[in-house]
């Protein structure tokens, strides 16, 4: 999907068991490298409060400009706007 959206991105997956975000994602503008964001996905049943702090933990290690959490539950504490 990513991809799709953004053609001129490189996209890098990583694989699975691999320590580190989920995707990889090399943005380009005309051509020429701007930042790094990373997607960090978690489809469980049950959100762990960590998972803001790994995703962070990883962006660093990526040197990353931003980290992008992806999930499908929210944490139980967490109320609509």
């Amino acid at each position: 999907m990513l991809t799709h959206h953004f053609p001129h991105d490189k996209i890098e997956v990583i694989s699975t068991g691999v320590r580190g975000a989920d995707v990889l994602q090399h943005v380009y503008h005309h051509g020429k490298y701007v930042c790094t964001i990373i997607h960090e996905s978690k489809f469980v049943e049950k959100f762990l409060k960590d998972y803001p702090t790994k995703a962070r933990a990883d962006q660093i290690k990526a040197s990353a400009a931003q980290a992008i959490l992806w999930t499908k539950t929210m944490p139980t504490d967490m109320t609509d706007p």
